[in-house]
């Protein structure tokens, strides 16, 4: 029997086999040795008309097939709203879908590619990309990335001038490792699945919908086992021959073997055709995954109950439950704004929190102390973002807490650190001291936020009184004038309970007085009159004297006439004028009452110094609980716990092991390390992972984790999202919507006519893939109250974040920035214009570009760099060709490219920039004469863009462009920001420069921007005259300070609440007072407020506290 016959005999005997599997067969009953290459060679090519294999690669004898195929099919079939959501978001995808590689097979310049002679999964020579390749991407690394192509298709087409060329298409893609390659020029592949060339597959089949191609790929990503299970997915040798087998009537030219690639140049073949070549090409950076299509495909099989209890159940049926807030106890390693707090309390326990934070207000902040909260509790969480920096940033933040991982990064870049901390994680053993080190944090922590609670209510007290006295004082305010400011005055001194006294006695006067009025009594009283008139004067009299003295000091006089039937109603008159003056003298005592008890109040500012100084132990003591929560790990880990870590990180250094060698893992190993890794969930229990990547790496469960975050979500489409919100039973949007948005290649009609197509066009308008963002239809879903608005803005100079917070936030940010921390220009504005009349053009193929601008754009980078500027400094623009066109000019002077890069250098377009900052921004408008409508129409349709291009600067935005065009251009933003800039510039400039410290009696002429009540100047008056001189509107950072002393190291600001007087102290007003408190209290100032009514009402009393100050 010949080896063909064995293999048959052996596949008659059982169940279908694996080639492995018949290996072993084959051995162990006729003593053949023989690999598994070689056995599946025979049975594709031998064999192929008595064997076949089914889709998980195992061989059993043919049998005749019905021929049916699972595709890609349309909405008729689909009856749950997740399946047909799943087929509408798989055809968006399919129209938006990636280009492909398809590039000239030979030119007389530079190859499009670099052809290599082994594959860098098999042991070999080291393969290198070209430098020219190398160069391109160097310039555009945020665009493009190395893809490896294999095997090749060479196809012939004719050009619309008559001649012919030949295309090199691969047939799959490998994502290769860009920043290994940049880094050493040589090629190593990521762990992604390779992913079907549509160009190619357009070119073989001959389809060119998209939405066919995309059910062509799904299908033969089926058929091939691209997409199975970790421990049923096929080498690439056994890809590629049943590839071959699956698709004999294509044009193969040569036998794939990706152990022997064709060494004949590419570039030499003329025969179309595929060939066993593999080649690096330059791609763009991917927007999908398959693994996100294969999501998407089992979620369009699964029905209503199963995921309904998921987040994404939730959000389909509109039945995003009530809010709610954690009642536990918040650790803080990071410090938290109340904003922060609250986002945080609503993350842990509300179905959904959505929270808007515009630039630099602590967006990350808040990511890494929900996640520290959520695993201190015993919740389990997923973080993800499209992109890997936010991913990245936000997974060191959470480790860099502690010694501790709690984040597990997913991805093969993360291995070997994650394998040496699960090794100590094992052999360390907590001491007694361990756990006592942690109840004793965290009695501290208890302890300390009772502290703040109360120091909290303290302040709110004494905001209530505030606003108390505002009221009172309003409705009395009128009786100032009205009675004279000598009477109101008085009435301070008097006695609530006097005046409360005197209504009786006007009252039992008034009995007396009508009595005493003839006018008043029966007619038997009238007739004898006389009779009774006498003494009823007398007792009237009486009553009249015992109040004449609290009249007296109400400012009524008694009448001096005798009571009679002439002069009774003057007496009238008097009680009348009496009950009035005494009802108004009994409310502005209640004014001073409660002016008494604000007097008598903790002062804000001493609350505000006793809360930091909570706050910061609080900050300082969260890090000890938790590192000490975290060293406890081990001692809650059960045995079970143990052997799984023991078993995973064996397998994690297999993989590792062989991935230093440059080969692929064994499928049994990738198997186990997906089997065990949802098993170190005790351990780690938050994972971290790109929204595209999680295919194959976060299991496919419903409710699976309790929490997902998901971050940028604004850029984020739905689609991608779908899989994670599956995966979790709660979920924390985050994002901004006056940033970069989601972006699609799908017109509006477009989108609308597949909601349509697939059913969705009423209830699910909501969710449409071209218009809607993530953040948007999670606003939309969200309850109100859990709808979290972060203000506090701690980035930017206020100069650069001022005009976004007008044009973008209605002026809701509070600019928080520490000054002494931004390292700005010297002796420069903080914003600036530079005036360029260049020339716009617009080539037939690219987007704008203006060379006078990129000119000026490099001038003004050689002056920053030979001024001695150490800062970071980056260029931002609009259009791609633009950045490329500066960055060309910045790496034709090679020294000051070099100078750039020692200053964290970064040249981009707007959308590759949102996330990061630099110190210096300079951006180029483009826009100037002969600027095309089509690009004023994008960025008037985009101010968005113009919005995260200038917040990305912390210490100094440099426009470059012409201020003239930009003007008139019709582009409201352009044409705001120059009007802002123009008054930058006339704007008087504040500084503390020959300061003078005794400024005379009467109030200066000041140089500032705000408004300066008449409280300030009386206050000031009045200090000067008790003799001391204070320094009016003195500059501190952004704030100015009303009233200022000096006095040698100590330093006291004064503030007068004018601006706020007759205005009610809310929460927001009490939150920039503290955020203004904190900020001088680091800078070494003591704080006094005073209120309008301390001021005209008690201004003895205000300068005895000065005083007291003053020492």
């Amino acid at each position: 029997m010949n080896l063909e016959e064995k293999i048959i005999e052996v596949l008659t005997e059982g169940k279908p086999l694996k080639a492995k599997e018949i290996v072993l067969l084959l051995a162990s009953k006729y003593e053949v040795q023989v690999d598994t290459t070689a056995v599946n060679s025979i049975l594709h090519r031998k064999l192929r008309d008595k064997a076949e294999q089914n889709k998980n690669y195992q061989w059993s004898l043919r049998k005749k097939s019905n021929g049916s195929t699972e595709r890609l099919t349309s909405s008729a079939n689909s009856e749950t709203p997740l399946s047909k959501l799943s087929y509408y978001y798989l055809e968006c995808i399919s129209k938006d879908m990636d280009a492909g590689i398809s590039v000239f097979a030979s030119s007389q310049f530079s190859l499009e590619y670099s052809q290599i002679n082994s594959f860098p999964s098999e042991q070999g020579p080291t393969q290198r990309i070209q430098n020219h390749l190398l160069n391109k991407v160097k310039q555009d690394k945020n665009s493009f990335v190395f893809k490896l192509g294999y095997p090749m298709l060479i196809r012939s087409f004719t050009a619309k001038n008559g001649n012919s060329y030949l295309m090199a298409e691969p047939l799959f893609i490998f994502s290769v490792d860009t920043e290994y390659a940049l880094k050493d020029g040589v090629v190593r592949l990521t762990d992604d699945d390779p992913v079907l060339n549509p160009k190619a597959l357009e070119s073989i089949t001959g389809v060119n919908s998209s939405a066919e191609l995309l059910s062509e790929i799904v299908e033969l990503y089926e058929e091939l086992g691209i997409n199975n299970d970790p421990e049923d997915k096929p080498s690439l040798d056994e890809m590629f021959q049943r590839l071959e087998q699956l698709q004999s009537d294509w044009k193969w030219n040569d036998a794939l073997d990706i152990a022997k690639l064709k060494q004949e140049t590419i570039a030499s073949l003329t025969k179309p055709g595929i060939y066993n070549a593999a080649a690096i090409f330059i791609g763009e950076k991917s927007k999908y995954t398959v693994g996100l299509e294969k999501d998407l495909k089992d979620l369009s099989k699964i029905p209503e109950s199963s995921y309904n209890n998921s987040a994404l159940g939730s959000w389909i049926n509109d039945s995003v439950g009530d809010s709610s807030i954690s009642d536990k106890v918040l650790i803080e390693p990071i410090s938290l704004n109340e904003e922060q707090r609250e986002a945080i309390l609503k993350g842990l326990a509300s179905p959904l929190t959505v929270v808007t934070g515009p630039p630099g207000t602590g967006k990350s902040q808040v990511v890494a102390s929900l996640i520290v909260n959520a695993v201190y509790q015993g919740q389990t969480v997923l973080f993800s973002s499209k992109n890997n920096k936010a991913v990245d940033v936000v997974n060191d933040r959470v480790n860099a807490l502690t010694n501790r991982q709690v984040m597990l990064r997913l991805g093969s870049k993360f291995q070997v650190t994650l394998s040496e901390y699960l090794s100590g994680l094992l052999s360390a053993r907590p001491s007694g001291d361990d756990e006592s080190r942690y109840k004793e944090a965290k009695e501290i922590h208890d302890r300390l936020l009772q502290q703040i609670e109360s120091i909290k209510q303290q302040q709110e007290h004494v905001v209530k009184l505030r606003n108390d006295v505002d009221r009172i004082e309003s409705s009395v305010e009128i009786y100032r004038e009205e009675l004279g400011s000598d009477f109101f005055a008085s009435c301070e001194s008097l006695k609530l309970d006097e005046l409360n006294n005197l209504d009786p006695l006007i009252q039992g006067s008034r009995v007396k007085l009508d009595q005493a009025d003839k006018t008043k009594q029966s007619f038997f009283v009238k007739l004898f009159w006389k009779s009774f008139s006498k003494s009823r004067f007398t007792r009237l009299k009486e009553y009249m004297d015992s109040i004449a003295l609290h009249a007296s000091s109400l400012g009524v006089s008694k009448p001096l006439a005798p009571i009679d039937d002439f002069t009774i109603h003057v007496y009238e008159k008097f009680l009348s004028d009496l009950s009035i003056r005494n009802s108004k003298a009994k409310e502005i005592k209640k004014y001073f009452v409660s002016l008494a008890q604000l007097n008598s109040a903790q002062d804000l500012f001493a609350l505000s110094l006793k809360e930091k100084e909570a706050t910061d132990q609080v900050v300082s003591n969260s890090l000890d609980l938790w590192n000490y929560w975290l060293q406890l790990l081990p001692s809650r880990m059960t045995q079970n716990d143990r052997k799984v870590i023991g078993d995973y990180v064996a397998i994690l250094n297999l993989i590792i092991a062989a991935q230093e060698k440059n080969q692929q893992p064994d499928r049994g190993i990738w198997s186990k390390y997906y089997t065990l890794q949802p098993q170190l969930m005790h351990v780690l229990s938050a994972w971290a992972v790109t929204s595209l990547s999680a295919r194959g790496r976060v299991p496919l469960e419903p409710g699976f984790f309790d929490l997902v975050i998901i971050d940028e979500a604004s850029q984020c489409d739905i689609a991608s999202a779908l899989p994670l919100l599956y995966r979790a039973k709660r979920a924390v949007i985050i994002g901004d919507d006056k940033q970069l948005t989601h972006i699609s290649a799908i017109s509006e009609t477009q989108d609308i006519h597949l909601l349509e197509k697939y059913g969705l066009d009423g209830q699910y308008m909501g969710w449409s893939y071209a218009s809607t963002s993530l953040f948007r239809l999670a606003a939309s879903r969200c309850k109100s109250e859990n709808i979290i608005v972060l203000r506090d803005h701690h980035r930017s100079h206020a100069d650069i974040i001022n005009y976004s917070n007008k044009s973008f936030y209605e002026n809701t940010l509070r600019v928080a920035t520490k000054y002494e921390n931004l390292k700005s220009i010297p002796n420069e504005p903080v914003v600036r214009w530079l005036d360029v009349k260049g020339k716009c053009v617009r080539p037939e193929t690219g987007s704008s570009y203006n060379d006078q601008e990129a000119e000026q754009v490099v001038k003004e980078l050689s002056r920053l760099v030979s001024n001695g500027y150490k800062g970071s400094i980056g260029v931002v623009t609009p259009f791609r060709a633009q950045h490329l066109r500066i960055q060309d000019k910045i790496n034709q002077n090679k020294d000051l490219a070099d100078r750039l890069m020692l200053r964290d250098f970064l040249c981009d377009t707007v959308h590759k920039f949102q996330g990061d900052e630099r110190d210096v921004i300079l951006f180029s408008s483009v826009v100037s004469i002969g600027v095309t409508e089509g690009a004023v129409s994008f960025l008037k349709r985009t101010g968005n863009l113009f919005n995260v291009a200038i917040t990305r600067a912390r210490a100094a935005l440099i426009v470059v462009g012409d201020s003239q065009v930009c003007y008139h251009s019709g582009i409201s933003h352009y044409k705001g920001f120059v009007e802002y800039v123009n008054q930058l510039e006339n704007r008087e400039p504040l500084t503390n420069k020959n300061l003078v410290t005794d400024n005379g009696p009467r109030y200066p002429k000041v140089n500032t921007r705000v408004m300066i009540s008449d409280w300030e100047k009386y206050l000031y008056e009045a200090l000067y005259r008790a003799g001391i001189p204070t320094i009016p509107q003195y500059q501190v950072g952004q704030y100015s300070l009303d009233l200022a002393i000096i006095d040698g190291d100590r330093k006291l600001n004064i503030e007068v609440d004018g601006e706020k007087y007759h205005r009610n102290w809310d929460g927001e007003l009490m939150r920039r007072d503290q955020l203004r408190n904190k900020r001088l209290i680091e800078l070494g100032w003591n704080v006094q407020r005073f209120w309008v009514y301390q001021v005209r009402d008690n201004m003895k009393q205000c300068i005895e506290k000065i005083k007291e100050w003053k020492g």
